[in-house]
């Protein structure tokens, strides 16, 4: 039985083509996620979001970041969020992500070879292995995934 794997890095995937490596990211890092190729060993079977799989991603994740904002979320003695604002898509940490994906591994890249120029970027990784092709169903399994993190969640850091 063939197992597809899906790595998925909380918020971002898109497709994205071409050989060079803009100097923005070299900026950051001489081994900037952004400029690696697919590693030769991994089989990528899909390594594009659909507007649906977005629409599922951004839902799941704000409705989870309004349970925070708003104080229900009442497990762990989280504090009210004071600034929360609302996830939008960003095609280019998209792009990040899905090279990050592309090497097919489970381990957090560094701070630098994920860094965008207009915000901080933090890292969630998922994995799944199914029989079936991935589905709108893994997004939403994935951002649960991350969020039960929550336990981790430490104040004054």
């Amino acid at each position: 039985m063939r197992f597809h794997v899906i790595l998925m890095l909380s918020w971002f995937w898109l497709e994205v083509n071409g050989d060079t490596c803009p100097a923005v990211y070299l900026r950051y890092a001489k081994q900037h996620t952004f400029c690696l190729p697919p590693k030769s060993s991994c089989t990528i079977l899909r390594n594009t979001v659909t507007q649906s799989d977005k629409e599922v991603i951004l839902r799941e994740h704000n409705l989870l970041r309004s349970k925070i904002a708003t104080g229900k979320e009442t497990a762990y003695s989280m504090p009210k969020a004071s600034n929360m604002l609302q996830m939008v898509w960003d095609d280019e940490l998209a792009a990040v992500a899905q090279k990050h994906a592309n090497q097919c591994t489970i381990k957090h890249d560094c701070k630098g070879c994920r860094r965008v120029k207009n915000f901080g970027v933090g890292q969630n990784l998922f994995q799944r292995k199914s029989p079936t092709e991935p589905s709108q169903s893994t997004w939403a399994e994935a951002v649960t995934d991350w969020y039960s993190e929550i336990n981790i969640f430490r104040r004054n850091r």
